[in-house]
């Protein structure tokens, strides 16, 4: 009887038990996502240049390789910037990058130039991401803050 008892307990327990997915699984899908950019706002301004809103963001997860390396790695992998079809410039090219994320898996990293670009996520679900990355002068002159917000299909 008891054994019926605590099986009750756990079936009704498992009703009540949503399981969130992981950041990384969000943004890559576990290997590859794509990301489609709808708005971009520079200091609270939507900025209306359509080679802009048809940006393609591909986050690409990459898997360490052993058990020490799960232990030691960096969670993340490539990014990588598509202008798509319009160009804001004509040397617009894909661009990519190395991304890992921050221990809270708020931020995400992303590694250009010898330099790291710190972009705060706002929001994520299995379809929207909402991020802003903040850039700020020398001696603190000038902050610029960028959002952008993003869909998958």
């Amino acid at each position: 009887m008891k054994k019926i008892l605590i099986w009750l307990l756990l079936l009704s327990a498992c009703d009540t038990i949503t399981l969130k997915p992981s950041t990384i699984a969000l943004l890559s899908n576990g290997s590859t996502k794509k990301w489609y950019t709808e708005k971009v706002f520079l200091n609270g301004q939507e900025q209306n240049q359509d080679c802009e809103r048809d940006d393609i963001v591909t986050f690409e997860f990459v898997r360490p390789t052993t058990t020490q390396d799960d232990a030691n790695a960096r969670r993340g992998g490539y990014l990588s910037l598509d202008p798509a079809f319009l160009k804001c410039d004509s040397q617009d090219a894909v661009q990519v990058w190395s991304w890992f994320l921050g221990k809270n898996e708020q931020n995400v990293y992303i590694e250009s130039s010898g330099f790291i670009n710190v972009y705060e996520i706002i929001y994520l679900d299995e379809k929207r991401l909402k991020f802003r990355y903040t850039q700020e002068y020398r001696y603190g002159e000038q902050l610029d803050v960028y959002e952008y917000e993003l869909y998958s299909k």
